[in-house]
């Protein structure tokens, strides 16, 4: 009888099974499961003659077969110096990396031998081994569908075909690795991101005009894309920089772009090449006020390729969201080629040549070997050459004459020595400049071997640290210009030998701020502190700088020795209490000003109280009531109790909301019925600030003020204290407690209110019409006898 033993292994994913009887004469070894044509198969099928041959045979089939799996695949497909790994904080897939690379986080800027691991990587499949899909139109206007099979690694090549868009069905087809679109119609591009395997997308030579910053959203493994070729014009902000986005290789070639984000050049993550050659690219922007500080994180960057464009000049970052020159250094790794444009080396590029410097003593990239084109004298010099020999002073800004340079005057700016350059030396000048250009640096003013005669006042001249007015025929000197000249560090006058005179305010100075030479002066005992200016500043006086005093004796004696004993000169004593009481008149003048100018309204309100001009005897309405009439509680009032109370006893009442017509504009009703109202009632409320109100309170005080009102009655209805009232002239009615309270405890706010207006018109007439009738006024008066 025969007894049979199965026994499976699990080595290098395949199934072996061994099969041997033991009192039988065959004895197999086998493999169950297919093996790759590259892979050794191993079969024994002879008879086992003993155990320790069955044994040995076991062993010899093991071998073989970890031989056969165990050859890496990447060495098979590229060389041995390949690899799998995973790139990390990536991702993209399991890839074929250099050896040495494995597990290392890195970008490539360029390809050199330290840089070259993620942007050399590769695939573990081939194209030849992948299923090709194919392409079904469904409409002549270039719409289509994928056919194929969907359940296995596959690629959709169609070149040169008709298609407008991408296949509808694409998203069914999840493990597409290779896209190849080339040469067809495409002018849009629909996000897929459900293309979740899609390892390269070729776009090249189709008619694609925008791109969003969301088309390539959520593609994790894909690495090489090419729109090169296309109708590109504008490109989302932010469109290569979403962590979702592994692209390393991306072409951009050949297109219609204009301008380029910052956001699309600076891409905050590893790449590899983004290539934006051949297009028309004449400015880098910054759309979404992108901006770079010294907190913020940047990972080493790729290689951008904006040659073959229309950029006139270096990109200014720091106009492009970079806080300063020392965040600069985190974008260095970046390699960005705009070595053919037409570079205009002026004070522009100053900032970033120290900086440049210290780069290009670590490391050289050819990309960096940039030539002046403007201006003409540096025309085609290196300017890594002048950077090298420290030419920075070569870099400078000509200022034209539109921005206040004089006529044939040579003005530039010139960072490197912090300073703003007018040279007019011998221009035949008679006067100083007017005005010179304002920029943010210190001036330095040339104006020597001209015909000048005197240092005048110039409102440039507060900036200035150097002036030069040297070889002139300079006879005075102002002192307004010398107190403008607080600045300076030195100022020039030598040659100008009709100076005979100094003004009393460059005594503040030192005497080497000034360069006179030999300087022979007219002492007496007005400028006798000439003698002492020099005398405590004698160690600061300047070498080229000797000072005479000329007396009346025309002596010629040394500034300093020329003292007021010396030229006899008799002080007057001024008492001292001139001063004391100019100091307490001084002080009253301007406490009684500052009271006025606080309190000018209470202080008017006082004085119209004391003064009575009216020369108006009659109105037309006894008051004209004013209130917000928005607030429904003070409406209620106002009709309901205080109205019919002020009629009741002959006053005539303005009320706008009944008496205003309707259609004409409510600003000239109320100036027209309040210039015939004796008085202007207010009530006060919360609503101080509203619009109409405050334009009807405006023309009520405008009334006041020139008397065409007799006076403003003020009630508190919301018992506003002084603080809360936000109008000043109704916080001095507040302050002087000008005003009726509403919430008056004895009720009296009618009654009040009443005796501030007096009787009222109808009251007046029927008074005067019965004084001027006797009998009238006999019969009164027997009635007030009666009574």
């Amino acid at each position: 009888m025969q007894r049979k033993t199965h026994v499976l292994f699990r080595r290098h994913g395949f199934y072996e099974k061994i099969r041997y009887v033991f009192q039988g004469r065959v004895c197999k070894l086998e493999k169950t499961s297919e093996i790759p044509d590259r892979m050794m198969a191993l079969k024994l099928l002879n008879p086992c003659r003993s155990n320790i041959e069955l044994i040995l045979r076991i062993l010899v089939f093991l071998s073989a077969n970890t031989l056969v799996t165990g050859i890496n695949q990447c060495q098979h497909m590229y060389s041995d110096m390949y690899s799998v790994c995973k790139i990390e904080n990536s991702t993209l897939p399991e890839l074929c990396c250099i050896n040495n690379c494995c597990n290392v986080e890195t970008s490539c800027p360029s390809y050199t031998a330290n840089q070259r691991c993620v942007c050399r990587t590769g695939t573990l499949w081939k194209i030849s081994e992948l299923h090709a899909l194919d392409v079904e139109y469904t409409t002549v206007r270039g719409s289509a569908i994928v056919s194929g099979q969907n359940d296995v690694k596959s690629k959709l090549e169609h070149e040169a075909g008709y298609l407008t868009t991408l296949p509808i069905n694409i998203c069914d087809y999840h493990l597409l690795y290779h896209i190849d679109l080339k040469k067809n119609k495409i002018r849009e591009i629909r996000k897929i991101s459900c293309l979740a395997h899609l390892d390269t997308l070729d776009l090249s030579e189709n008619r694609v005009s925008i791109i969003h910053n969301n088309t390539f959203q959520g593609l994790l493994s894909l690495r090489q894309l090419n729109l090169a070729h296309n109708m590109i014009s504008y490109i989302e902000p932010y469109s290569w920089s979403h962590q979702t986005s592994s692209i390393l290789n991306l072409q951009l070639d050949d297109n219609d772009l204009l301008n380029i984000d910052i956001t699309n050049v600076i891409i905050n993550r590893p790449f590899c090449k983004i290539d934006y050659r051949q297009n028309k690219i004449q400015n880098v922007i910054n759309e979404v006020d992108w901006t770079l500080t010294a907190k913020d994180e940047i990972v080493q960057g790729g290689f951008v390729d904006l040659t073959e464009n229309s950029l006139t000049g270096v990109i200014d970052f720091l106009h492009l969201g970079v806080a300063d020159l020392r965040v600069l250094g985190k974008i260095f790794s970046y390699g960005i080629d705009i070595r053919d444009i037409p570079l205009r080396c002026d004070c522009k590029m100053e900032p970033f040549l120290h900086m440049a410097e210290s780069v290009l003593q670590l490391l050289w990239r050819s990309y960096f070997n940039m030539c002046c084109f403007y201006p003409d004298q540096l025309q085609n010099q290196s300017v890594p050459n002048l950077i090298m020999l420290k030419q920075f002073d070569l870099f400078v800004c000509d200022i034209p004459r539109n921005e206040s340079c004089p006529y044939d005057c040579n003005c530039y700016t010139q960072p490197s020595k912090n300073r703003v350059v007018v040279n007019c030396s011998g221009h035949g000048l008679d006067k100083m400049p007017e005005v010179l250009p304002r920029k943010d640096l210190p001036l330095e003013i040339y104006l020597d071997n001209n015909s000048i005669s005197r240092l005048s006042w110039r409102g440039y001249l507060n900036q200035t640290r150097k002036l030069v007015l040297s070889n002139n025929i300079i006879t005075t000197i102002d002192g307004s210009a010398i107190d403008q000249l607080q600045n300076a560090t030195e100022v020039d006058l030598r040659g100008n030998t009709g100076i005979k005179k100094l003004p009393s305010e460059i005594q503040y100075y030192k005497p080497s701020t000034f360069i006179f030479g030999e300087l022979k002066i007219n002492c007496d005992c007005e400028n006798v502190w000439f003698g002492k200016w020099i005398e405590i500043n004698h160690n600061e006086k300047g070498d080229n700088n000797h000072f005479w005093c000329q007396t009346v004796t025309n002596a010629k004696e040394a500034a300093e020795l020329v003292t007021e004993d010396y030229l006899d000169c008799e002080q007057s004593k001024v008492p001292t209490w001139i001063p004391i009481l100019f100091a307490i008149l001084t002080s009253l003048v301007l406490g009684i000003a500052l009271i006025i100018k606080l309190f000018k309204y209470e202080i008017y309100l006082l004085f119209r109280r004391l003064r009575n001009k009216y020369e108006r005897q009659h109105w037309s309405y006894d008051v004209y009531i004013l209130y917000d009439e928005s607030v429904n509680e003070i409406h209620k009032w106002i009709i309901n109790d205080f109205l019919p109370s002020l009629e009741a006893d002959g006053y005539l009442v303005c009320l706008p909301s009944r008496d205003f017509s309707i259609g004409i504009p409510y600003e000239e009703e109320f100036a027209r019925f309040m210039e015939q109202s004796k008085f202007v009632l207010i009530v006060l409320s919360k609503n101080e600030r509203n619009v109409l109100w405050d334009l009807e309170w405006k023309q009520a005080w405008y009334s006041y003020r020139y008397y065409n009102i007799k006076s403003i009655i003020v009630i508190n209805f919301d018992m506003f204290d002084y603080a809360s009232v936000h109008h000043p002239v109704l916080r001095a009615y507040i302050r002087l407690g000008m005003y009726l309270d509403f919430s008056n405890m004895e009720k009296s706010l009618i009654i009040d209110t009443k005796k501030m207006l007096g009787c009222s018109s109808r009251t007046n007439r029927r008074l005067k019409n019965e004084f001027c009738n006797p009998n009238t006024r006999f019969k009164r008066h027997d009635l007030l006898m009666k009574r």
